[in-house]
């Protein structure tokens, strides 16, 4: 798969949520790149993890991860950080 080179973000991002998806498949729309939460996309298939890989075909991506438990006294989970650098791997985002 052929993905947008990866550079510096800048210009005018947006959340890909749900209600965006078929707006985003159907048509180019007017940004610059995208942000995603990554536990949002961190499964084994489905909708959503295909509409990121169409999606990310066009457009240069930064994940957000929102449950790393950075600080936490648990600290890290490497169960996390694995499903985290699978979905890395697969979109090859500009920024995580």
């Amino acid at each position: 798969m052929s993905h947008p080179s990866p550079t510096p973000l800048s210009g005018f991002g947006l959340g890909l949520r749900i209600p965006h998806y078929d707006d985003f498949i159907e048509t180019a729309q007017p940004v610059d790149f995208l942000e995603v939460i990554s536990e949002n996309f961190m499964v084994d298939g489905g909708k959503p993890l295909d509409v990121l890989t169409s999606v990310r075909a066009r457009y240069p991506v930064a994940l957000h991860g929102v449950s790393m438990n950075i600080g936490s006294s648990d600290g890290v989970d490497p169960a996390y950080l694995r499903r985290l650098r699978q979905l890395a791997d697969r979109v090859a985002p500009s920024w995580v």
